[in-house]
């Protein structure tokens, strides 16, 4: 279980390789598919971004049993928390260059940066006021409910808004969990 310190702390590694290592694996797969599969260009990108994101499980159970340092096991656990994101944001861009019959790379880079900065400020508005709701209150079961709506309260709007919703739902997850010590009463953690 990660901490909020420690996502603090490598954040910038995490943000490197959720962001810049799913991109690279797009690119490349993207580049692979159109010179040896004979796909256009958009159709290519949409592999690339179908198959971009990692699945970091299987390398973070490896290293655990190698005895990796903590650090390398906390980064790789925090990529996976935005790479799907990632792939996500891209993927919806890459399927929409197919049905149009241009494309702009600078213009799809600032929609990616819309849509996965405006999905996680969504989400850190969502945990916010999910945060409100439950210092206001000093019943388990209702602290426990909007646990279990917090994700969708993030993720429904940010997808209306053409948002990336799981970005929104990841972003809503920190917020919360970094405070959590002080929003859950002890009953709650005890639940």
């Amino acid at each position: 279980m990660l901490s909020a310190g420690e996502l603090r702390a490598h954040a910038r590694s995490i943000f490197l390789f959720a962001i810049g290592l799913v991109v690279l694996t797009m690119v490349i797969v993207a580049a692979a598919a159109h010179q040896f599969a004979d796909l256009g260009w958009p159709q290519a990108f949409v592999l690339g971004a179908a198959v971009g994101a990692t699945d970091p499980i299987v390398a973070t159970s490896v290293l655990e049993r190698l005895g990796a340092p903590r650090r390398i096991s906390t980064i790789l656990e925090g990529e996976s928390l935005v790479n799907d994101g990632t792939a996500f944001v891209a993927y919806k861009i890459a399927v929409g260059a197919v049905g149009t019959a241009t494309f702009s790379p600078p213009g799809a880079v600032g929609q990616f940066v819309l849509v996965s900065v405006g999905g996680a400020a969504v989400g850190f508005a969502a945990g916010w006021f999910s945060a409100r709701i439950r210092k206001a209150f000093d019943d388990a079961r209702i602290e426990i409910t909007v646990s279990l709506l917090t994700p969708f309260a993030a993720y429904i709007p940010a997808v209306q808004l053409g948002l990336s919703g799981v970005l929104a739902a990841v972003a809503a997850g920190l917020y919360v969990g970094a405070r959590s010590m002080w929003i859950f009463s002890a009953e709650t953690r005890l639940r």
